[in-house]
């Protein structure tokens, strides 16, 4: 028996070994899921304090007061929040709808942003003619790079450009690069260093400032008198302010003014020498007066009113990389800004339209082949001529608000939405040129799914959550700057990609290193496994010895013994064991004739809760192994006491074969009682009542 403590010990070591090798894998794979967890947790808190963020920005943009920021593009950022029309919720419904009315599948809905970038005549700074243009068309016509990585160099012949009425690939294009430079960029110079317009904006300023100091040395003559004070202030209120002293009804304040003032003069004990140069005052505030309306009549003629006047208007229409491969043809894709423009804006000559192929996130060359599913975000780059074809004036504001009054009506019935652009002036409110330009993008947007992505893409606005974020915002800040100065620029995002795949290696690598390490405890408890295998076999090869100790009868009853002899040979079977030992000891008491010895009682119990454990999960074993208990019970000379059986306590029923019944028959002829069944509940168990089990 010690022996049998001993070896069930080793199995029970062998098995706790095995379950250790199972439970090291499952740890290893539980913590890869609490990283992934944790890191996605991270990952939404950030995303709630954006939004929280990005929430507060919006709304500190209803209340602020854009004119307090000295950018441009942080004026129109502020004023896009606080007067923008929810036209991508409408646009994109519509657009939708118009698929399913259709009962047309979409092949991708993809994302478009606009930035409608205008170029204006100031001659200095950041944000000025020479330095913003310039870089831009730098970058648009491929003539060199900033200090940021823009394009991918073997990839160049994948772009097509406009010029001029005629197409070009790259090669094509290089020609005449530099010649497309200098005339885009010299016209605009020399209009920027016009002579004229030097002289004529020195005269206004020169002139402006006399008529007010001589205004303001008027007004001090005699502070005592009224009426001579507001004959002054009359003559410089908006309605006469451009009137020369010629003109009727200026002439005859001047002259009334003349009148009072010679009379209080004259009144005043002073020498005539002051006298004189006092009255001549009023002569010379009327002549600087002149002269400042001649110069700012002239100022119409100029050929740019201002340094604000926008010298050319470049819209670029970028398909964000997040749209993966968009299919599109180049020349179509040209075509179709081209029509836009010769239809709405006829008077402004589209100068260049410059399509780009070779900014894509990953290289789609690849051992100098061109792979297109790898290409992502294209770019066409649009300048338009904001100086009218027709006057030579720079009318492209006035344009622009044209067309919107003209599309207002038409877009506010189709989509729902309130564009209100006045019909009696060009000065706008802030709240009013955002409409403007939300006119124009939806005009351009529907031109765009008609004309190019027709029913193949159906082409989105970016939704409002979307244009809060903040990469978003940065960009239209930065949309203004020349390229270098770009904080998100080609190279930045190149290097943003870079990191992420770095950071992306780094993960990889220390989860290799962490499954490495868990093989190699995995290794070593498969060495230790081994060992124990080892000595598992040894523990097999007694096991002969162990069935010997069995009683030969329980083996030699047993039913079908070679149904179970792997099991018991590979020590698999522990509830099969347990019933046999327990059997095999109640056997032994019965033969040795201890049925008022108190433990034989105990020995039957142990060996009927030994059968009920294995008929849970072995029934048809279990089964057998009872058989065999009720064919010792039979087979006993000397018939055993109730209490002592083991049929009588066990919860299964049994089924028995042609066999099994032969057996009984057999022991019953063999049995005393054999003439009165009725008195022997060993041999009556086909027909008795003290038998549990059904035959």
């Amino acid at each position: 028996m010690e022996d049998n403590r001993s070896q069930l010990q080793k199995d029970n070591d062998a098995k706790r070994h095995e379950d250790k090798l199972k439970q090291l894998a499952k740890q290893s794979q539980r913590r890869l899921d609490a990283q992934k967890r944790a890191a996605q947790q991270e990952e939404n808190q950030l995303k709630a304090l954006n939004e929280n963020f990005e929430n507060e920005l919006k709304k500190a943009a209803k209340d602020v007061d854009a004119s307090k920021y000295k950018t441009k593009s942080a004026r129109q950022l502020i004023n896009n929040f606080k007067h923008r029309q929810p036209i991508d919720k409408a646009f994109n419904n519509a657009v939708k709808g118009m698929f399913a009315k259709k009962g047309i599948t979409p092949k991708k809905s993809i994302t478009a942003r606009f930035m409608d970038i205008k170029y204006n005549a100031k001659s200095s700074g950041k944000n000025s003619f020479g330095t913003a243009f310039k870089s831009s068309l730098n970058h648009s016509i491929r003539r060199e790079k900033a200090n940021s990585q823009e394009w991918w160099d073997d990839c160049q012949d994948l772009n097509m450009f406009y010029y001029d009425g005629k197409y070009y690939n790259n090669s094509e294009f290089e020609q005449i690069r530099e010649e497309v430079y200098q005339t885009l960029t010299t016209s605009k110079d020399e209009d920027i260093n016009n002579t004229s317009d030097a002289e004529n904006k020195e005269a206004v300023k020169k002139y402006s400032k006399l008529r007010n100091s001589y205004k303001s040395k008027l007004l001090k003559l005699i502070p005592e008198h009224e009426e001579f004070n507001e004959i002054i202030k009359q003559l410089e209120i908006k309605d006469n302010k451009l009137f020369y002293s010629f003109t009727p009804s200026i002439q005859e304040l001047t002259e009334k003014a003349k009148l009072i003032l010679f009379k209080e003069l004259d009144s005043i004990d002073m020498p005539d020498k002051r006298r004189e140069s006092k009255k001549a005052l009023l002569d010379s505030f009327i002549s600087h007066r002149d002269s400042h309306i001649e110069a700012l009549t002239q100022a119409d003629d100029r050929v740019l009113q201002s340094t604000r006047t926008t010298l050319y208007v470049e819209n670029n229409l970028k398909i964000p990389h997040s749209n993966q491969f968009v299919d599109l043809d180049q020349k179509q894709y040209i075509d179709c800004i081209r029509s836009f423009y010769k239809k709405n804006f006829p008077d402004n000559n589209l100068k260049l339209c410059c399509l780009h192929f070779d900014e894509s996130k990953i290289n789609p060359m690849v051992n100098g082949t061109y792979q297109k599913e790898l290409n992502t975000g294209h770019n066409l780059h649009t300048i338009i001529d904001a100086q009218c074809n027709k006057t030579g004036k720079y009318n492209y504001r006035e344009k622009l608000i044209e067309f919107a009054r003209k599309n207002q009506s038409a877009l506010n019935e189709k989509y729902g939405l309130n564009f209100n652009i006045p019909e009696d002036t060009n000065e706008l409110t802030d709240k009013e040129f955002i409409e403007v330009g939300q006119i124009f993008q939806m005009k351009y947007a529907l031109h765009l799914q008609v004309n190019l992505f027709k029913t193949k893409y159906m082409f989105n606005f970016v939704d409002e959550k979307n244009r809060q974020k903040h990469n978003y915002i940065r960009s239209m800040l930065e949309q203004h700057l020349p390229l270098e100065l770009r904080d998100f620029n080609r190279q930045s995002m190149l290097l943003n990609t870079e990191n992420e795949l770095k950071e992306n290696i780094n993960t990889l690598d220390h989860d290799i290193q962490n499954r490495k390490d868990n093989i190699t405890q995995l290794d070593s408890s498969v060495e230790e496994k081994q060992k124990e295998d080892k000595k598992l076999d040894k523990s097999i090869e007694s096991k002969g010895e162990q069935k010997k100790e069995l009683s030969s009868e329980i083996f030699g009853m047993l039913g079908k013994k070679d149904q179970l002899s792997t099991d018991i040979e590979n020590l698999e079977n522990k509830a099969l064991e347990q019933a046999l030992t327990k059997v095999d000891a109640w056997m032994k008491k019965i033969k040795n004739g201890k049925n008022s010895d108190g433990f034989t009682a105990l020995s039957a119990s142990a060996a009927v809760k030994a059968i009920d454990k294995l008929a849970e999960t072995q029934p048809e074993i279990a089964e057998q192994v009872t058989k065999t208990a009720v064919t010792f019970e039979e087979k006993q000379e000397k018939a055993i006491e109730e209490h002592l059986k083991i049929s009588n306590k066990v919860k299964s029923n049994i089924d028995y074969n042609s066999d099994d019944l032969k057996q009984i028959e057999e022991n019953q002829k063999l049995c005393i009682h054999n003439k009165d069944p009725q008195k022997c509940r060993t041999c009556s168990a086909k027909g008795g009542t003290g038998s549990k089990f059904k035959i």
